[in-house]
């Protein structure tokens, strides 16, 4: 089995749709909270800047300074929340943006292909709590 982060799948489908390659992807995760990572492309594959976090909005982790593109229900929510924690407005926002299947599929390729796979017996999903 190998693991793919419904985040990263998220900010791949984005990459693939939009061509951005500096990704805010926040998703709200219910209770004032958010679903955040930070992700810039290497060759063709989006890698995250911070491990995948779950927090409120205002204390999300920074992104240096740069072109960033948001993507994510979150954005919907708490934008300015987001923009003002961060001290920057994304260049774009896209608060439909969904992990698609053929992003998991690259996204998979890429893990499978490094030997970042799991035995199935050994396979567990991660929450971020």
């Amino acid at each position: 089995v190998v693991p793919v982060s419904s985040l990263a799948a998220t900010a791949q489908a984005a990459y693939m749709s939009h061509g951005w390659e500096r990704l805010l992807v926040a998703v709200d995760a219910r209770m004032s909270q958010i679903y955040w990572c930070a992700y810039h492309i290497e060759n063709g594959i989006v890698v995250p800047d911070f491990p995948e976090e779950l927090v409120t909005p205002d204390a999300v982790h920074k992104v240096m300074e740069a072109e960033w593109y948001a993507i994510g229900d979150a954005w919907k929510a708490y934008g300015n929340q987001l923009i003002e924690c961060i001290g920057r407005k994304p260049c774009q926002v896209d608060t439909e943006q969904l992990p698609s299947a053929e992003a998991v599929l690259y996204l998979a390729k890429e893990r499978f292909c490094k030997g970042d796979w799991v035995e199935a017996s050994d396979a567990l999903p991660v929450y971020l709590r």
